[in-house]
């Protein structure tokens, strides 16, 4: 009986950090579901994260201008918030990188580009 009321009481307290908006205020981690790989003159080829080798989740430290990968962690150079819409940019191994969160939804469009092509990941941020 008490696992039970424990996860009743997990899943609602899930489904509320979902339901906050993402304002730059507190911390949010990020999940990657789909990539598309684009070079020019050329179609663009789709997969998941893991098979380019691209990040499955990232969180964010706002406070501290921080994007921690997996395996590395990037400086977010600028942010903006504006029309519900958080917008973090910076640089990193010869990328130049935008993240783009809906602060309502959570939803998120990653850009990595260089002068040979881009990476676009989609995915969903939360609270943490």
């Amino acid at each position: 009986m008490k696992r039970m009321i424990v996860g009743i009481l997990a899943a609602c307290c899930s489904l509320v950090a979902l339901a906050e908006p993402i304002n730059g205020n507190r911390r949010a981690i990020c999940t990657t579901e789909e990539l598309r790989d684009c070079i020019a003159g050329a179609e663009c080829l789709s997969g998941v994260p893991a098979e380019y080798g691209a990040p499955t989740s990232v969180r964010i430290d706002f406070a501290g201008k921080q994007v921690l990968g997996e395996h590395r962690k990037a400086k977010i150079r600028d942010i903006e918030k504006k029309d519900g819409q958080l917008l973090l940019q910076g640089r990193e191994m010869g990328y130049g990188w935008t993240i783009a969160i809906d602060g309502k939804s959570g939803d998120m469009t990653l850009t990595l580009v260089n002068r040979e092509g881009a990476f676009v990941l989609f995915g969903r941020c939360a609270p943490l």
